[in-house]
């Protein structure tokens, strides 16, 4: 993923639409992961695993 985004950014170094793609792209991939990851992480945010999530 950090491939993708650091390719993506180099290439919106030639072009403002891609980072259009690259912001469309993210939030797409992010908005499918972020419920399931939001409710794995929040439980144990602050009693299992202080600190270890930053």
């Amino acid at each position: 993923m950090a491939v993708f985004v650091f390719a993506l950014g180099m290439l919106d170094l030639c072009s403002e639409q891609v980072l259009s793609l690259l912001w469309a792209g993210l939030i797409f991939a992010l908005g499918s992961d972020d419920a399931a990851f939001c409710r794995d992480k929040t439980p144990r945010r602050g009693s299992e695993q202080p600190g270890s999530g930053a």
